[in-house]
């Protein structure tokens, strides 16, 4: 079987077939940077990461692309809170961010854009739609027309008559009234005092969040991609918007996949600041190696809740551990010239690992499973540490070199083991 993944614009899972042979274009949305990263944020990038990895694995050449935002309403405030200007703020904690990402084995993405570094092409992107009937200007802000194109709501999976109907669209001081349609979104707003701002044909300003990752996304990537990527938080209005933005500049689909992974609980409710159970990614990251961190956010299926508690984390820890001291006896028995060596084990356990990677590459190719990928592990510890209690070495070289080429595999698609 070849790689399936659930598609949340289809609802089910499909056949993985990028728009070019062999080559991925993702983009997966990057944060807003007022804050410390916190462990939802590890949780998808962590994910998109091992994604990433295993499209390499299977030979395609990936193009990632993660975005900065670093203009925004929550960066203006904390910045005032803090007595910082708002780039100031945004800057440092891009910083913070690139630096926990790196220790926890994130692979850094091809181009980091920023919205800030993108205003032009945001603005040219924003006339373009005013231009072909898209989008209207409202004194000096620029709004999209939601009725003005086919399969809005496809990603929410509700008809747009329901969306408008829901209420004002945040961020904007334009009056519901004034705009054509309640949950009309903004693409380019008129800036409040205090806020970085930048000339535009209807005033001076700055972007609204939807068309930033839009214009980004086509700069880097082009106007179609394969893999859109982000938290389910995201789903909408975001991702909806963003998509839709570009399918009405460019008269094609954003992407042609949407993956979106799950919520990190405490006690089953979702971490959040309001409800005081939000932990930043700076304190698990003092309680437990990254290593650890980076496993516990795999252990589980990525579309579904997450529960982390120091219970969680420390069986994370003990089936990491296995594994990691497995994976090391079987490349030390790789390359021992001395010690017992036991051909019958060395040929059923190279046999039992061979067909450990097939049930992991079998696992991955179901949408991701991460899960099952681990158990396959649990497994595959399980008969290396049988191995090894009789066996020190491999006597043949061209059975040591496998069973270490498929232990370095598994890792660097997992990312879970720093040094073999």
């Amino acid at each position: 079987m070849g790689l399936v993944v659930y598609n949340t614009r289809t609802r089910r899972k499909e056949r993985f077939e990028p728009l070019e042979d062999k080559k991925v274009k993702m983009y997966v949305c990057g944060p807003t940077v007022y804050d410390f990263p916190h462990i939802g944020h590890g949780r998808s990038y962590v994910f998109f990461d091992v994604v990433r990895r295993y499209l390499e694995f299977l030979g395609y050449k990936v193009t990632f692309v993660t975005n900065f935002t670093d203009v925004e309403d929550s960066i203006t405030k904390r910045a005032r809170e803090l007595g910082k200007q708002p780039l100031q703020l945004a800057n440092e904690m891009i910083d913070v961010f690139l630096k926990e990402m790196d220790r926890l084995g994130v692979k850094r993405a091809d181009v980091y854009p920023r919205v800030t570094q993108n205003i032009d092409e945001i603005v040219e992107m924003a006339k373009r739609l005013v231009e072909i009937g898209y989008a209207y200007v409202v004194d000096g802000e620029v709004f999209f027309d939601v009725k003005k194109t086919g399969g809005y709501g496809l990603l929410i999976n509700q008809p747009v008559e329901e969306i408008i109907a829901g209420g004002n669209e945040e961020g904007t001081s334009t009056p519901v009234d004034v705009k054509h349609n309640s949950y009309d979104f903004a693409l380019w707003r008129k800036s409040k005092p205090g806020e970085p701002s930048w000339n535009s044909p209807w005033g001076i300003g700055r972007p609204g969040w939807h068309i930033e990752c839009s214009a980004m996304a086509a700069k880097h990537l082009g106007p179609t991609i394969d893999i859109q990527g982000g938290g389910m938080d995201l789903i909408f209005p975001h991702h909806e918007n963003s998509s839709i933005v570009s399918q009405a500049c460019f008269g094609k689909p954003f992407a042609k996949y949407y993956i979106h992974n799950g919520f990190i609980t405490a006690n089953k409710r979702k971490m959040s600041k309001s409800l005081g159970n939000f932990i930043t990614l700076r304190e698990v990251l003092r309680k437990y190696d990254y290593e650890v961190v980076r496993f516990f956010l795999l252990k589980g299926q990525y579309r579904e809740p997450l529960e982390y508690s120091d219970k969680e984390m420390a069986e994370a820890e003990a089936n990491l551990r296995r594994i990691q001291a497995s994976m090391r006896k079987a490349v030390r028995a790789s390359a021992a010239k001395s010690g017992k060596g036991c051909k019958e084990a060395e040929r059923k356990l190279v046999s039992k690992l061979v067909q450990a990677k097939n049930m992991f590459i079998e696992a991955m190719n179901d949408d991701f499973n991460t899960e099952e990928a681990i158990n396959t592990l649990l497994k595959a510890s399980e008969c290396i540490e049988e191995f090894a209690q009789t066996c020190k070495r491999f006597t043949s070289e061209e059975a040591g070199q496998q069973a270490e080429a498929i232990c370095k595999q598994f890792n660097d698609i997992m990312g879970v083991c720093k040094k073999l």
